[in-house]
């Protein structure tokens, strides 16, 4: 009997139950993972190379099952580690998780590493402050009204300055660093 027990794979709710006892996911994010079995099993080898269950969770049950079932289902297409890849490269501030998502769409559709998608495209994030400086002196140019707003007391506004800088930016500005740059440079 217990050689027949050792050659059952897990099934679905047994690896749900591990994943929230183990791993620390939530219930809800456990059964979206379980949901498809080429799902679950790429994401155990992802949190084998990338060991934060909760964001390789995150990624996966977003961006990536979308791709995935808009591509068919089926066996996975991406490797594991490309997907570590991607969120490290978040994680590090290489890149935006705007711009994870497009490496995450090319990687998983054409096989190609991410670090290559990003250094091809010249995708990697700006964080120099003299190139962030004159794409927000464009922006604050652009923008007086709300730029004497938001000196004015409307916080909210900061976030819509930091959204034209990332649009002008093209995605790639660093938000953080923008958030601080803009707070300097307006007074606040």
């Amino acid at each position: 009997m217990e050689k027949i027990r050792g050659r059952i794979p897990e099934l679905p709710q047994e690896k749900a139950d591990r994943f929230v006892r183990d791993l620390g996911l939530t219930r809800y994010d456990a059964e979206v993972l379980v949901a498809a079995k080429p799902i679950s099993d790429y994401f155990d080898e992802t949190v084998k190379i990338h060991p934060e269950p909760k964001r390789v969770s995150n990624w996966v049950t977003g961006d990536f099952l979308r791709i995935y079932w808009a591509e068919g289902g089926g066996p996975v297409k991406m490797l594991p580690q490309n997907l570590a890849r991607i969120i490290k490269m978040v994680d590090e501030g290489k890149i935006s998780g705007l711009i994870g998502k497009k490496v995450l769409e090319e990687s998983y559709k054409t096989g190609q590493d991410p670090e290559a998608i990003v250094r091809e495209q010249g995708l990697a994030q700006v964080s120099d402050e003299s190139e962030l400086e004159k794409i927000i002196d464009a922006v604050i140019n652009e923008n007086p009204q709300e730029v004497k707003r938001f000196q004015a007391g409307e916080e909210k506004l900061q976030q819509f300055l930091t959204g034209q800088v990332m649009k002008k930016s093209k995605g790639k500005a660093n938000p953080k660093r923008v958030g601080k740059l803009l707070k300097s440079r307006l007074g606040k």
